[in-house]
């Protein structure tokens, strides 16, 4: 989905999404395609929805791409920092 037309893109992500919720995707994976592609298709409300990319450090910001990461299977924004140091 990352190199595919805005029409394209929004075809796929609700489907990519439901193969998350069934097993049959990578959570880290959809996130970071979605995270990147709302970064070029999306409008300002829809960007960084798991912040996958750990852009934006507002409180506020990562307390709602927490929400959206729990609901598909992904720890909390800075988890990887944390653990892996990088």
């Amino acid at each position: 989905l990352m190199h595919q037309d805005q029409k394209t893109v929004f075809k796929y992500l609700p489907i990519s999404e439901d193969a998350v919720k069934e097993g049959k995707c990578s959570p880290y994976e959809y996130a970071m395609i979605y995270d990147k592609c709302m970064c070029v298709y999306g409008n300002e409300n829809e960007k960084q929805k798991y912040n996958s990319l750990e852009t934006d450090t507002k409180q506020e910001i990562n307390s709602i791409a927490n929400n959206n990461r729990k609901r598909i299977g992904l720890p909390s924004v800075g988890y990887f920092k944390w653990k892996y140091g990088f």
